[in-house]
């Protein structure tokens, strides 16, 4: 499915990754949300979502973080009620959450309990950009990542 409104939130539906490998969008900018992905559909090493800017243009890709950190629980009471998974974000564990690739780039996303919220990830080379989350459960159990993407003019082509 191919999109081309401003600041997208995309969804894809499991049936597109059946024939077309992949998510793709084509706005100016947008959102890929990790309560989204499906271990073997959109998200997923199967079938990643896809960014093409227009030819010419670059892809910044920034991550947002909404994972629960170990001082966001210190407050918290424990209710054993609560979702399966490994809990608060630590300062000292970091997991691979995704992965982004540009041309033959290959970016691994880490996040570690001590980390901004707001994390730049990505300024592209090239005018297509993929993200595949590593393990979309064991991200869904982390909390929830938002990548926000948005296809700029490379500057150095108006020199």
């Amino acid at each position: 499915m191919i999109y081309d409104l401003y600041d997208t939130v995309v969804r894809g539906e499991r049936s597109w990754c059946d024939r077309q490998r992949a998510i793709k969008s084509t706005a100016k900018s947008g959102y890929f949300t990790s309560t989204l992905a499906e271990e073997r559909g959109p998200g997923s090493a199967l079938c990643p979502w896809m960014i093409e800017a227009q030819p010419g243009q670059r892809i910044n890709v920034t991550l947002y973080s909404f994972a629960e950190l170990a001082s966001d629980a210190v407050n918290e009471r424990h209710d054993a009620r609560t979702r399966p998974g490994y809990g608060p974000l630590r300062p000292d564990v970091c997991f691979e959450i995704a992965v982004l690739r540009d041309g033959d780039l290959r970016k691994p996303v880490t996040v570690c309990g001590d980390e901004n919220r707001q994390v730049p990830l990505l300024w592209s080379t090239n005018n297509v950009v993929s993200i595949e989350l590593s393990n979309p459960k064991l991200v869904q159990s982390l909390g929830t990542f938002v990548f926000h993407y948005q296809g700029k003019r490379d500057q150095r082509q108006l020199i």
